[in-house]
């Protein structure tokens, strides 16, 4: 039995709930329609994924990047470089979102300026959000994202 499974036998709701909102989750992230935009919806989380898949996530971000989230490394002709994913494109410019946090902060990358395009093997999610919670927090927190932000779904 992992960590993780041990600890959500005795989860909180309401802690769950506030680790949630603490830990910024609720930027990048929507639940029944409340939240950000992002980062993956996660309403239907826990048909999908297992309470550990879910802890790893939260721990290791970078592990697995959904093709939809991740963000790319344009190289610029200068020698600089802009992370970000790809929101607009003409035939002259593309327009790269590069904030999870506020999706509007964009910077033009103009394509003749452009070099190369890699994909980015960091998670626009930053990995050490969850370093402040005791094991029992971040039980909560799982808990919480699995039962739907819906009390009465809370598993034990």
């Amino acid at each position: 039995m992992s960590a993780y499974e041990k600890n959500y036998k005795n989860a909180s709701f309401e802690s769950g709930k506030n680790m949630y909102k603490a830990t910024l989750c609720i930027s990048c992230h929507s639940m029944n329609g409340e939240g950000g935009v992002s980062g993956p919806e996660l309403t239907q989380i826990g048909s999908r994924f297992t309470v550990d898949a879910i802890g790893e996530a939260i721990i290791n971000p970078s592990g697995t990047i959904g093709d939809r989230y991740q963000y790319s490394n344009y190289y610029l002709s200068d020698g600089s470089v802009v992370t970000g994913i790809a929101i607009n494109e003409d035939e002259n410019n593309i327009e790269v979102s590069i904030s999870p946090f506020a999706t509007d902060i964009t910077v033009n990358v103009r394509k003749d300026k452009l070099k190369k395009i890699e994909l980015s093997k960091i998670s626009p999610m930053p990995s050490g959000l969850i370093n402040r919670l005791n094991e029992q927090e971040l039980a909560d927190l799982i808990a919480y994202m699995l039962s739907t932000g819906d009390p009465k779904k809370m598993k034990k």
